[in-house]
């Protein structure tokens, strides 16, 4: 019996040492009112503290990983954003304004949309000058002689067909766009020109005395430029193509313009002009159609031009350029342009704003952590000691034999 172990749970100490109060307060006083003072700390420590002090940092860690995951998140749902913002103004050609402001991304849509237009006028002028319109054209002469029974002579293709043929008629005219630059260049040139003469001004003053009989010779047959106002030849070009008469048909997006109404010299078509682009298009669809009758009848001289005519119809609908044209006269389009771009910018502010406050709890967390590690430290080693203590005096009042204290104390000493 004497080397059976004495085993003292530390929840139960208190309790263990008043039940033998009688013997042990009398052989061993002063150890046991030591033990009674140290039994209740040992279990505030091991019972309460430590616990609370290990689930708080359990508590930190999973917030800690919490806000790491968010960090990825954000990450991810920012780097996403970024490539459908990439992927969109790829879409659209705008790479280069990719992250641009507001104000900048405005000024380059008005550029994109004045190069569309010049892109897409061009196109269409182009395809007034390759053989594939004047197939057509001389396609449906044929046709129309040999199946009208004399009712319609050359005139039939304008008579039917007028925007296509005012195409045809305006193949070799020069575009609005080459006028303005022509005229933008003699500006620069002009203005070069003042520059020379104003430095010449300010360089050593020579006076002519009139010592020297020399006259210079004026060349009579000098060819003489006539420079046009830039905003006059607008006006009077805009307002030959525009004008309507007073029993002109209205249309849906204000009158129906003449084909006849042209300028000698300039080609007037402009695809940005809604009535142009629909009259256009509908000639075109027109033309597909009476190939594709063409075709039927085995007659596949028109499957070129056919071909050509489909590449243009997609270039003036589908494509990009056709989209910004049309954002010239439709605010709607510019409009949903702009809040995409703007709600694109909006995620990745908000995904880099989740980031940086992820970030900023990783810290805050990280410092709390760094400052209840001592905490946890200094509660095991007092609680450490305390037990060491416990067991001294308890080896004391029991010399000889094996004393320990048992419990979930040996989870965390």
């Amino acid at each position: 019996m004497e080397q059976q172990v004495i085993a003292v749970h530390y929840q139960r100490m208190e309790e263990w040492l008043s039940d033998r109060k009688a013997v042990l307060g009398k052989k061993h006083k002063k150890e046991f009112f030591r033990l009674m003072e140290l039994a209740p700390k040992l279990e505030q420590l091991v019972r309460y503290e430590i616990p609370a002090q290990y689930k708080q940092n359990k508590r930190l860690s999973s917030l800690l990983d919490d806000a790491y995951g968010s960090i990825e998140d954000a990450t991810k749902a920012r780097k996403n954003l970024e490539e459908r913002q990439k992927r969109f103004f790829q879409e659209y050609g705008l790479v280069e304004s990719q992250g641009a402001e507001e104000e900048d991304l405005e000024a380059v849509i008005e550029a994109k949309i004045a190069s569309s237009t010049t892109s897409l006028n061009e196109a269409l002028r182009e395809f007034g000058r390759s053989p594939h319109l004047e197939s057509f054209r001389e396609a449906y002469l044929r046709a129309a002689k040999m199946y009208s029974m004399g009712m319609y002579d050359d005139n039939v293709f304008s008579l039917h067909l007028p925007w296509l043929d005012r195409v045809y008629q305006e193949r070799f005219y020069k575009s609005m766009v080459d006028i303005h630059y022509h005229e933008q260049h003699q500006k620069q040139r002009a203005g070069e020109r003042d520059q020379v003469a104003v430095e010449a001004s300010t360089g050593p003053c020579n006076i002519d005395w009139g010592d020297e009989d020399t006259v210079d010779l004026v060349d009579v047959g000098e060819t003489v430029e006539i420079k046009w106002d830039e905003e006059a030849l607008e006006v009077a070009v805009e307002g030959a193509v525009r004008n309507c008469s007073e029993n002109n048909k209205r249309m849906d997006d204000g009158c129906e313009e003449k084909p006849t109404d042209t300028v000698k010299g300039i080609f007037t078509i402009d695809v940005s002009n809604a009535a142009h682009r629909k009259n256009i298009l509908t000639e075109l669809q027109a033309f597909a159609c009476f190939a594709s009758e063409r075709s039927s009848m085995d007659d596949e001289s028109l499957a070129e031009p056919a071909a050509a005519v489909e590449v243009l119809v997609k270039k003036l609908t589908a494509s990009t350029e056709a989209v910004f044209v049309r954002m010239k006269t439709t605010p709607t389009l510019r409009f949903s342009f702009m809040e995409e771009v703007r709600r694109l910018q909006r995620g990745i502010a908000a995904a880099s704003m989740r980031k940086s406050n992820s970030q900023a709890r990783v810290h805050q967390i990280q410092e709390e952590i760094e400052r209840l590690g001592p905490q946890l430290d200094a509660l095991l080693n007092a609680a450490g000691n305390c037990r060491d203590e416990c067991l001294a005096e308890l080896l004391k009042m029991f010399p000889g034999r094996t004393v320990t204290i048992v419990g979930d104390i040996n989870k965390y000493l």
